[in-house]
């Protein structure tokens, strides 16, 4: 599994465990990342993403988003909440 030029698993994995602390990421996100995935790309994605903490997308971060949406989202295409 890789994500363009110059991103490896390993290497992925080597950052997340060096870090003084887990990464954080909404649930949409984790869901946004693992829906393309190809059977043979899974595990490798269930071990990386068992290095980050996943929080809910709750009221007032949804609140927010959709302001942030509603202000960048007519200069900015690529922002969305899920792919198209």
């Amino acid at each position: 599994m890789g994500w363009g030029t110059g991103f490896s698993v390993g290497g992925c994995r080597a950052l997340l465990r060096n870090l003084s602390a887990p990464p954080i990421s909404s649930e949409t996100c984790r869901v946004e990342s693992l829906q393309g995935l190809l059977d043979h790309e899974r595990a490798d994605a269930a071990e990386l993403t068992s290095l980050i903490e996943w929080v809910p997308v709750v009221e007032p971060i949804s609140i927010r988003a959709g302001e942030l949406g509603r202000r960048w989202m007519s200069s900015h295409s690529g922002i969305g909440a899920a792919p198209e």
